[in-house]
């Protein structure tokens, strides 16, 4: 480890109104920071003034954006090389930032995990991982980082998945754990509205990342897949204007759409038929 939909009262765009306002003791932690929508959201942030702390397990990967993100946005940026999945990884996380003589402002758990394949022939222990990375982290992190958050008026931003929304066959266990994910970020939005600590959950579809750069790559995902970039704007705005809720890209707005309105057997069948072919 180095150490170095609905809407509320708008929570971030005070601290936008002027860079000097921001202080650099108080930082943005991402999850998952060193690539993917992690990095987009890290340089979403930095691109705001926005100190940085980015947690990721490789601590090359790591380090090298963080020389990125200095260099292109003249902020601070610590970096955390765990694995969050590991025994007291959160508490280790905790000390660190601590040893920095830093607090955490706003905490952004992007980190994910995701098995492909029925829940019938795929490892127990993948399937576990999958439950730990996308569900159990974000929890331990919320719960332990709360008193940061409460004492720097900060916030939560969780990276969910469309794929929460609708049972997704061969991927059964990763939309699961996202749907705890956003069911937990409701909940605590409200349980939360009386310190003033927004929660948010971002709703990405398919996006180009390193979950999707292997296998097949349908039409479907050609035509359909977005940038991190894309959900990173949207993310930040959302999260800063004080939504609930944000569902990134035109195509994923559609999807989400079909998913609300229309009869849930008709759009869980058309979810069955396009996941059949990798069915085993």
């Amino acid at each position: 480890m180095s150490g170095t939909a609905q809407t509320a009262s708008p929570h971030g765009s005070r601290g936008d109104a002027d860079r000097s306002q921001k202080n650099d003791s108080q930082i943005v932690l991402v999850t998952g920071g060193s690539r993917g929508i992690g990095r987009a959201l890290a340089g979403e942030f930095a691109s705001h003034g926005y100190a940085l702390g980015l947690v990721a397990r490789h601590a090359d990967a790591l380090e090298q954006t963080a020389q990125e993100l200095r260099a292109a946005h003249g902020i601070p940026v610590h970096t955390y090389a765990l694995d969050l999945t590991a025994l007291n990884a959160t508490d280790r996380l905790r000390a660190a930032v601590e040893a920095d003589g830093v607090r955490v402002k706003y905490l952004i758990n992007n980190a994910g995990a995701w098995s492909r394949g029925p829940v019938a022939t795929t490892d127990l222990e993948d399937l576990e991982h999958v439950i730990t990375t996308n569900a159990l982290v974000p929890l331990r992190l919320t719960k332990m980082l709360l008193p940061h958050l409460i004492a720097n008026e900060g916030g939560i931003l969780n990276v969910g998945s469309l794929a929460g929304t609708l049972p997704t066959p061969t991927f059964a266990v990763y939309g699961a754990s996202k749907a705890f994910l956003a069911s937990l970020s409701v909940a605590m939005r409200q349980e939360l509205k009386q310190q003033g600590i927004p929660v948010c959950v971002v709703l990405p579809g398919l996006v180009h990342t390193g979950f999707t750069a292997s296998g097949e790559r349908s039409i479907w995902y050609r035509l359909s897949a977005g940038a991190p970039e894309t959900v990173a704007f949207a993310a930040y705005r959302g999260f800063m204007t004080g939504q609930a809720t944000v569902v990134p890209g035109l195509m994923s707005r559609v999807i989400d759409f079909g998913i609300r309105f229309l009869p849930g057997a008709f759009t869980q069948g058309i979810l069955n038929f396009a996941t059949s072919r990798r069915r085993e």
